[in-house]
Parts: C-alpha cells; structure tokens; sequence
C-alpha cells in the first residue's frame, strides 16, 4: 500500500514538475512558479522594476488584476477556490505572488494575467531571455499539451 501511494506521489511530482517547465518556457515574464501539492494551487511569481521616473501603484495593478480574472472566471462560468496576491519588496525589485487553485486555472487565463501586466507594467516587468531554440521548445509551448498537463494534475488529486 505504502509503495502505491510513493508511485502515485512521483507521478504526481513529474507531472507538476513538467507542468512548471513548460510554463516557463511559454511565458517568460513568469520569474518563478511553485507547485503546492498539498493546497493543490500554484504560486506564480512576477517581478518588477519600478522605473525611477514613472509613477507605480501596486494596489492599483493587484486591483486591476483581481477584477479582470474574476470576470474571466465568471465568463467561463468557473468558481475559485484560490485567488490571492501580494507584493513582497526585494533587493531593488518587488515580487507579484499569484496564488491559484489548480481546478480551476487555465492557459487562457494565464495569458490574461500576462497581457495585463504587460499593459500595466510595461518594461518594468522583468522579462528571462528566452534561451531556447524555437524548433526545441514548440512542444512545451503546445497548448494541448500544457492543457493535458493541467488535467493530468487535477486528475491525480
């Protein structure tokens, strides 16, 4: 029984493990994500840059942010169990953290968060330099294959 339990843990692992990597590679201004298993959510990381000379309103963009994927969640006719953010200041940047269930995420509402933060943010979002070939990465970045990747996860839980 026990033996079951660990396979069904690294499976589990894996396939959040991959879910991670490929998101990753798809979005490059995601700065860091991390898979809560046990509060079955994801914790998407953003970092910004204020530029000196332009004014930056966290509340404003964690607002703006809340009320756009509420909506996207309500269009969807989808119910959160997890949406939560924050700011957390770093040494000359500050951190968005995302917090989302994962029953209820999707591709489509990741790419929403990226659009808005790109609006709202513009260069002062941090953005990893992509250091894969194109012809490597389409795989990863196949959103059926991110999909079969989410319902892998919810699935297993």
């Amino acid at each position: 029984m026990v033996e079951r339990e660990k396979e069904a843990l690294e499976k589990e692992n894996a396939a959040g493990l991959r879910l991670l990597i490929s998101l990753l590679i798809r979005f490059p201004e995601i700065g860091s994500l991390r898979y809560l298993p046990d509060s079955r959510s994801l914790l998407l990381h953003f970092y910004v840059r204020p530029a000196e000379d332009a004014s930056f309103d966290a509340a404003t963009v964690e607002t703006v942010l809340k009320n756009h994927l509420t909506a996207f969640l309500e269009l969807n006719r989808e119910k959160s169990e997890i949406l939560a953010t924050g700011w957390t200041p770093l040494d000359g940047v500050m951190r968005l953290t995302l917090e989302r269930d994962l029953q209820s995420i999707s591709l489509h509402e990741i790419s929403l968060i990226i659009t808005l933060l790109n609006e709202r943010l513009g260069s002062s979002l941090l953005v990893e330099k992509n250091l894969v070939a194109d012809d490597e990465e389409m795989w990863f970045q196949s959103e059926r294959f991110v999909d079969g990747l989410f319902e892998s996860l919810r699935r297993e839980g």
